[in-house]
């Protein structure tokens, strides 16, 4: 099961599937290096860094961006 870590609250993070689910766990539990955007995969109860689902993720969002940006570039130049 992927989960994606929203945000860090101190001692806390929330993470969110993409179904929209969310939890609140405790940052300890996360693997070294978890920040916010983190892809991770739970297994049996354990969190682990899912960085191929991260690249391509991270990947997904950049397309996103540029393509906003050249219809935001677009839509100045009317």
């Amino acid at each position: 099961m992927k989960w994606y870590v929203d945000r860090l609250e101190g001692a806390f993070a929330v993470l969110q599937k993409e179904t929209g689910e969310t939890a609140r766990v405790s940052a300890s539990v996360l693997p070294d290096g978890a920040r916010e955007g983190s892809v991770l995969e739970e297994r049996n109860g354990v969190f682990l860094p899912a960085a191929e689902e991260q690249t391509a993720r991270r990947k997904r969002l950049f397309k996103a961006q540029q393509a906003l940006k050249r219809k935001t570039m677009q839509n100045k130049g009317e």
